[in-house]
């Protein structure tokens, strides 16, 4: 890192530049540590500072990747082990004269086809949906002042401050608090907002009861807040949601030899 210490370098992940180590825990510390830390303060970073950290780490942004072609997705379909089988068995199934079982397992493939690639095709239109959710522009502190920029501008250790109504732009790990409430319904499923405060928590906390983080994408309802950007782009849990959905693995039929056998 250009202008970092080996500290901060080991923190943030020097392999993956956008995602913050899961050690430490950064609910787990206090306030003080994580800014020492991330080497920032109640000032915020300095403009340099923050220049070469975003040459360093990138932009505060999901990776945007061209969408497949049809044919490649429907492709990716009839990749796999127990597909292989089912097509060795239609193929000697026709050479056998078994024309039932044949059109059994002919429709298996189809159906498996279809079903895998309606899911893909969804999952993709999910995860550009959620790169749609990230805010443009976030008020930060820097060098002392105050002032607005673009999020995908926000780097580690930025000092953010949030306001009622603002989606939080970067996972933050909260500093001060004022009466602040978030709704984090999109990456909890919980149906109220909830407290925030700035004491530490235990290591092993679920995501929902993190009371000293906020994270992206996160609505701010009611308070204000100031928080340390603690990660961005695809290491957020907003990344994290966005990397499953693209991994996400299309359940084959797993009961297809008793479909194949209830046609005798």
């Amino acid at each position: 890192m250009v202008d970092a210490s080996t500290s901060l370098d080991r923190a943030l992940g020097d392999e993956t530049p956008t995602t913050a180590d899961p050690t430490p825990s950064w609910h787990a510390m206090p306030a003080a540590a994580v800014e020492a830390l991330l080497e920032t303060g109640g000032l915020g970073l300095a403009h340099a500072t923050a220049d070469a950290r975003l040459a360093h780490y990138g932009p505060n942004r999901l990776a945007r990747e061209p969408p497949p072609r049809w044919a490649v997705v429907l492709a990716r379909q009839f990749r796999s082990p127990l597909i292989y089988i089912l097509v060795a068995a239609l193929a000697v199934t026709l050479l056998l004269g078994e024309h039932l079982d044949a059109g059994v397992i002919a429709v298996v493939l189809l159906l498996n086809g279809v079903i895998g690639f309606t899911q893909e095709r969804k999952a993709e239109t999910a995860v550009r949906a959620l790169m749609g959710l990230v805010v443009p522009h976030a008020h930060v502190i820097r060098g002392g002042q105050e002032s607005e920029v673009d999020t995908s501008d926000l780097v580690p250790g930025d000092l953010v401050v949030l306001e009622p109504g603002a989606r939080v732009p970067a996972d933050l790990r909260l500093v001060a608090v004022n009466g602040l409430q978030v709704d984090e319904s999109l990456l909890t499923g919980g149906s109220s907002p909830v407290g925030k405060q700035v004491g530490p928590g235990a290591p092993n906390l679920p995501l929902a009861d993190r009371s000293c983080m906020a994270y992206t994408d996160s609505m701010i309802t009611v308070g204000r807040a100031r928080g340390v950007v603690v990660a961005t782009g695809d290491g957020t849990e907003l990344g994290a949601i966005a990397d499953l959905m693209r991994k996400e693995v299309v359940p084959r039929p797993s009961s297809s030899s008793a479909w194949i056998g209830s046609a005798r």
